[in-house]
């Protein structure tokens, strides 16, 4: 703690000074009005010892001037002289107490105590204050967000449903042909699905918010854990005329969730897919990057992503929630999720693009995990 001492007396200064040291206190001296401005300005002291009467003022004109100061420090005045309406002044002008000359030790170090101490609470109540304000805050902006994402998810879904219920209809009322009924079971399934996925992110997002989905670890092969991925893509890529390459180092081993981590790749993948016109292309890496761990890359020479969207993209926002060159809609989640998850893994993921250029993603996973739980211990725990 800093104590500047605004005193003229050299005796009394010094046996101040080493009182207060004693005391384990941090001394700052001054012995004139202009002096003492400066130090305060420049030590930032957490407590100032005020004589009433300096050469060059007097406490009065000092305290008046401390006014002026936003959050100036706290205030002891002493006086041998000054009268009690000089004093009662100075405690209207901000000083917290006021110590007769001479004075006592045990006194005059009872009421610096007594005086930090209520500079400190009142420090930390603003402190508790201010952090309260910007909770409140953060709360209000999470809640608009979860209010405009709700209404955003209930018009996506009226949309399928509307379908759903609507052919659904048509199949029980009318007399179709085969091929008809074909084509109406078609689009009732593709709507169905849609659904599905909108509130299976939901869901994924909600649990991974609430820690409730732990990681479950074991060794695999990268490229065994990805080779049914790499052949949907595949059949994927060949259906939507996009050319899908593939590069994984051999016996590239890692310790992960081996589900999870699959469904980041995939997730990446589709949305790569998503803006990758006919003709395009998306590739696959994989790459040992020695002891520290595995870089994953899926890039793609698509349409990129707007550069005022980069910085939001794991957000999980319906703002950055786009539709695909075919019209493939989304719940702004896929994104959100696939960080949480490597995040989960000790891992980091990042974004490079530039519209009409194309994207790059780049995760980085550890190959030793940050944790080592299963699922069963973590219902052990709850229970």
């Amino acid at each position: 703690m800093k104590i500047l001492v605004i005193e003229d007396d050299i005796t009394l200064l010094k046996v101040m000074e080493l009182t207060l040291k004693k005391s384990n206190y941090n001394v700052i001296k001054a012995r004139f009005g202009e002096e003492a401005f400066k130090k305060i300005d420049r030590e930032k002291p957490d407590l100032i010892l005020l004589d009433m009467f300096l050469p060059d003022t007097n406490g009065i004109v000092i305290m008046e001037k401390l006014q002026k100061k936003p959050d100036h420090p706290p205030v002891i005045v002493m006086t041998a002289h000054s009268t009690e309406e000089t004093i009662i002044q100075a405690l209207r002008l901000g000083a917290k107490d006021f110590i007769i000359k001479p004075f006592k030790r045990d006194d005059f170090l009872e009421r610096i105590k007594r005086v930090l101490r209520e500079a400190n609470f009142k420090k930390e109540e603003e402190r508790i204050i201010k952090e309260r304000e910007v909770l409140l805050e953060e709360l209000k902006s999470i809640q608009e967000m979860k209010n405009k994402f709700l209404d955003m998810i209930i018009h996506n879904l009226k949309n399928p449903l509307n379908s759903v219920l609507g052919f659904a209809s048509i199949l029980a009322t009318r007399e179709l042909s085969a091929k008809e009924k074909m084509e109406y079971y078609k689009i009732i399934e593709e709507q169905g699905k849609r659904m599905l996925i909108m509130l299976d992110d939901l869901l994924k997002d909600s649990l991974y918010r609430e820690g409730k989905l732990p990681l479950q670890y074991k060794e695999y092969d990268i490229k065994e854990l990805l080779s049914g991925s790499i052949s949907n893509t595949e059949l994927k890529a060949a259906e939507k005329k996009v050319n899908f390459l593939s590069s994984l180092d051999e016996n590239l081993t890692i310790t992960c969730d081996g589900e999870k981590l699959v469904e980041v790749i995939e997730n990446l993948i589709d949305n790569a897919f998503k803006f990758t016109p006919r003709g395009g292309q998306i590739k696959l890496t994989a790459r040992d990057l020695d002891d520290s761990g595995v870089s994953i890359t899926i890039s793609d020479k698509g349409i990129g992503i707007p550069e005022n969207l980069l910085d939001k993209i794991f957000l999980g926002t319906p703002l950055v929630s786009r539709k695909g060159l075919r019209s493939e809609s989304g719940t702004g989640l896929g994104l959100s999720i696939c960080k949480k998850i490597v995040d989960m893994h000790g891992g980091n993921i990042e974004v490079e693009s530039k519209e009409e250029k194309g994207t790059k993603v780049i995760i980085f996973i550890p190959k030793t995990p940050p944790k080592d739980y299963s699922w069963e211990d973590e219902l052990k725990r709850e229970t």
